[in-house]
């Protein structure tokens, strides 16, 4: 039995449509849309991201080149200025608070006036709304004599200074040197401690003296009456306190427990006038016996020892 005709491959390809070939055409020219607008919008995108580095790289430069600080600082000169113009410029200054560093008789200078005002820094006819009253402030503490300073500013032309001044109430002697000494153990550099109105002050001597001045005088001021009788306080080994009272007598406190020891001392002043038995020394570094040392004549004079225990 024969077999049918095998089918022809080539087989004539059919025309298109006029409908078919419409729909094609809006199909290429949506797919360029979509093509055109997704480079148009990467392109956007990286033109910003241009900008955006060009924008900082420029503010980045501007500020740390120095012209940002330029165009403030300018504004604000011109700012001054008007202010200025205005009537608010300073002409006076004055200081309070001042009682023991004062220009003294005699005294051609005031040495603690040049001293402030070149701290200040001032000079009439600045803007008085320019001024840095917390900068002043500071400035005027770096004077050793000054424990404190408020600086206020009264519009439209003054500037009030008020300080505390630090309270000397030894002279520190240290190597071939005098020093004030203020109640907090401070250093005043700038003033001379020999001047005749610190005679009256306690002598401190020997290293690290002025770091436990304020020690020292709670405990001495604890006996008021052996207080005046004082001539000079040496510090030993940055330990403890030898006492030298104007009579020569020392008086050898011990490193530990030396308010206890002192109120021994007074005590046995109280009781038997030692201060004024020829003595040369009384030595109080042990706490349950006291040494003290008199010359040969002397010796036969008896002298009570006080327990310290009894105090």
């Amino acid at each position: 039995m024969a077999k049918p005709a095998a089918k022809s491959k080539s087989k004539a390809k059919a025309k298109p449509t006029a409908y078919q070939q419409k729909t094609r055409r809006i199909s290429k020219w949506r797919s360029f849309k979509r093509n055109a607008a997704s480079f148009l919008k990467r392109g956007y995108y990286a033109t910003a991201a241009v900008g955006c580095a060009m924008v900082i790289g420029a503010g980045w430069w501007f500020v740390h080149s120095g012209k940002l600080d330029l165009m403030v600082e300018g504004s604000q000169n011109a700012v001054l200025a008007q202010t200025k113009k205005a009537g608010l410029s300073l002409q006076y200054i004055y200081l309070e608070g001042r009682s023991n560093f004062k220009k003294q008789p005699g005294e051609k200078r005031d040495k603690y006036m040049e001293q402030v005002t070149a701290s200040l820094g001032l000079k009439p006819g600045d803007p008085i709304l320019g001024l840095s009253v917390g900068e002043i402030q500071e400035r005027i503490k770096q004077i050793s004599w000054v424990k404190d300073a408020v600086v206020e500013r009264q519009l439209p032309d003054t500037l009030y200074v008020h300080i505390q001044e630090r309270r000397p109430v030894a002279v520190w002697q240290y190597r071939g040197q005098l020093k004030l000494v203020d109640e907090s153990g401070h250093i005043i550099v700038e003033e001379k401690a020999d001047a005749p109105k610190y005679r009256h002050l306690l002598l401190v001597v020997g290293e690290g003296a002025p770091e436990h001045t304020t020690e020292l005088m709670r405990m001495l001021s604890a006996e008021p009456e052996l207080f005046p009788l004082i001539s000079s306080a040496v510090r030993v080994g940055e330990r403890r306190w030898d006492i030298r009272m104007i009579n020569k007598l020392e008086v050898r406190l011990p490193s530990q427990n030396q308010e206890k020891a002192w109120a021994t001392l007074a005590k046995m002043e109280r009781e038997q006038r030692l201060l004024q038995k020829d003595i040369r020394a009384v030595d109080l570094r042990l706490e349950d016996r006291i040494y003290i040392d008199m010359p040969e004549a002397a010796k036969k004079e008896k002298v009570k020892p006080v327990n310290s225990r009894d105090t």
